[in-house]
């Protein structure tokens, strides 16, 4: 593409956020551009747990989590892992998830986190249409279990505190979980059904379909590496290695990478990364119905085509530290005090960073300073879960009218970027 040809949007990101997001806009007949380094629908977008986790609206800064915190810190293979080389990357970031577990902070960031939810699924319907989403969109809800030799009090601790905030659940027997998934029989002591969430076959495989559509109907992707987007006159400049591209405007929705491109605009951007791994298991692609959550372990069993997925747990480590695949090797051993020995034949590790922020809530908004540039990202743990909404708040945003509470998303709520933003080591990691 020539510095000559004005598009009407370019998208700089080709994760999932960024893929709905372009697919919203060529909808409304805008031209649109998909930029990104590598191919669209990969990190995190390709290994997430594949959920649709509209029940998720309780943030994980709380007070209990503060309190477990040291305890599970110390051990490297529990649901909360940080390498002390990294505690002063983090360091910052603690004290903000700290503040955002106050009473007053934590109810606003529910209150949220429940707008976006609240129409997640039924967003994602739209985004996918008929076709799709009978291809790809799987409505069985998701089972939340605890072990048979443990006390069930968490358990229903957290279902009522998700049935406070209107949360469709249903409690269940050992019985009742075993008529929905056999395989987990005389295995657990109760379970809880959230009745509104919903999986995906495939979020990889997702991802290439909404490309090759967005492809189908004139969008171009370029395999690009964004050094800066800035206003130039009355468009937007986004600058690559040995390209430049003329936007009317650009949208920046590069997950964790997003920071380095919206700090030179005067934002801050407290950004951090909270890794994740997966273990797919394909031996295991029937062992399951839906999504099963092991509740105090921290983990999820998602089925998908070609496998089952066990993934979840946090590393509070940046992206370019060594991984540790102890993170991902122990997932098929827990998984084994719920169900049967697992398959573990031909099996497949992933490690990704989540770009996370410290109040569990994403940032969606406009610059300031260069209204014709916009960002979305930082959407933690609910990325696949809460894309196709986002994609509708932007939308909104370009066609000029403001959605719902978007203020409260936008980077605005963490003042302006400091004098010392790039000389962050973790931001050059």
């Amino acid at each position: 593409m020539t510095s000559q040809k004005i598009i009407d949007v370019a998208v700089v990101g080709g994760g999932i956020i960024g893929i709905a997001s372009a697919l919203a806009l060529q909808a409304t007949g805008r031209s649109v551009v998909l930029i990104d380094r590598s191919e669209p629908g990969g990190g995190c977008s390709a290994g997430n747990a594949g959920v649709i986790a509209t029940s998720f609206v309780l943030p994980l800064a709380s007070v209990a989590h503060i309190l477990a915190a040291p305890r599970m810190l110390l051990s490297a293979t529990g649901p909360l892992s940080m390498p002390l080389q990294h505690t002063g990357h983090y360091a910052s970031w603690m004290y903000r998830f700290a503040r955002a577990a106050t009473p007053k902070r934590r109810l606003h960031a529910i209150a949220l986190l429940k707008l976006l939810n609240g129409r997640a699924l039924v967003a994602w319907r739209d985004l996918l249409g008929p076709g799709l989403a009978a291809q790809f969109l799987r409505e069985k809800g998701m089972l939340d279990i605890i072990r048979a030799d443990r006390p069930t009090k968490k358990l229903w601790a957290h279902a009522e505190a998700l049935a406070s905030e209107g949360i469709a659940l249903d409690r269940l027997s050992p019985d009742e979980v075993a008529d929905l998934e056999p395989s987990l029989t005389r295995r657990i002591s109760a379970g809880v059904l959230h009745r509104d969430v919903a999986h995906v076959t495939n979020p990889l495989d997702l991802s290439r379909a909404l490309v090759t559509r967005f492809r189908t109907g004139g969008g171009e992707v370029l395999q690009r590496d964004v050094s800066t987007v800035a206003p130039e006159g009355d468009a937007v400049a986004i600058r690559c290695a040995d390209d430049r591209i003329l936007a009317g405007k650009a949208l920046i929705a590069a997950g964790w990478w997003s920071r380095q491109l919206v700090e030179p605009l005067g934002l801050a951007c407290p950004l951090r990364a909270e890794r994740g791994y997966h273990v797919m298991l394909p031996g295991n692609a029937d062992l399951l119905g839906r999504p099963v959550s092991f509740h105090e372990e921290s983990f999820l069993a998602t089925p998908m085509w070609g496998g089952l997925r066990l993934a979840g747990t946090v590393e509070l480590a940046p992206p370019s530290a060594k991984p540790d695949w102890r993170r991902a090797d122990m997932l098929p051993d827990l998984a084994e005090a719920y169900l049967p020995p697992l398959d573990r034949e031909g099996s497949l590790r992933w490690m990704g960073s989540r770009p996370s922020f410290a109040d569990s809530l994403p940032a969606i908004g406009i610059v300031p300073a260069a209204p014709n540039i916009l960002y979305a990202f930082g959407h933690q743990h609910l990325g696949l879960t809460q894309a196709a909404v986002t994609a509708e708040y932007i939308r909104e945003l370009i066609a000029g009218s403001a959605p719902a509470n978007i203020e409260n998303f936008s980077l605005a709520r963490f003042g302006r970027a400091s004098a010392r933003a790039f000389a962050d080591q973790e931001l050059a990691a």
